[in-house]
């Protein structure tokens, strides 16, 4: 099982699934995620005035690599997060690949009495984020064993150097290369 389907374009590296009511907490953790250069789709962000919500949603839902979903008292009343939480475990169970990442801050057993499915993952706890963040990374890189991010502060003018090199078994075959800076995208 690998991090993301490889037949898959996809535009954002997580989905943010949460309450509403936990926004404060998830807003924090979102801009943690940022300066990590993480790209992530989240509804205050990511759906415009007078656009579709359910389309956006789950459109975003498809097009991120993963789904981290924050569980908690109060997304566990909500109606949007078990969608949002459905959607992702059919992705994954018809790929075949991780794509939900639950985040607990209510006891275990509150959530995994509400999605039995789900009691197999493994979780982590809220107060972890230096552990969500390495994990997150160490995801993102496994996908294609050579995406490296490396963060210079937003001060930083100067070159940046790109290094790529095929695996021995690919030398000679042809090679696709991805690169986004900023709101910048170019493929080669």
């Amino acid at each position: 099982m690998v991090g993301a389907n490889e037949n898959i374009n996809y535009t954002k590296d997580v989905f943010i699934s949460y309450s509403s009511v936990d926004a404060a907490e998830v807003l924090e953790f979102v801009s943690l995620l940022k300066n990590y250069g993480i790209d992530v789709f989240l509804d205050k962000i990511d759906i415009g005035w007078g656009e579709s919500i359910v389309e956006k949603v789950f459109t975003g839902i498809e097009t991120s690599r993963f789904v981290i979903v924050f569980i908690s008292a109060n997304s566990l009343k909500s109606n949007w997060v078990k969608k949002e939480i459905e959607t992702a475990y059919h992705r994954e169970v018809d790929t075949d690949t991780i794509t939900l990442l639950p985040i607990i801050s209510c006891p275990p057993d509150e959530f995994f009495n509400k999605y039995p499915f789900l009691r197999s993952k493994k979780y982590l706890e809220i107060d972890a984020q230096e552990t969500i963040i390495e994990n997150l990374i160490t995801l993102l890189r496994g996908e294609s064993g050579t995406k490296f991010v490396f963060n210079h502060q937003r001060s930083y003018h100067g070159p940046v150097w790109i290094r790529l090199l095929a695996k021995s078994e690919n030398h000679g075959d042809d090679h696709k290369i991805s690169i986004r800076w900023g709101p910048w995208y170019r493929e080669i």
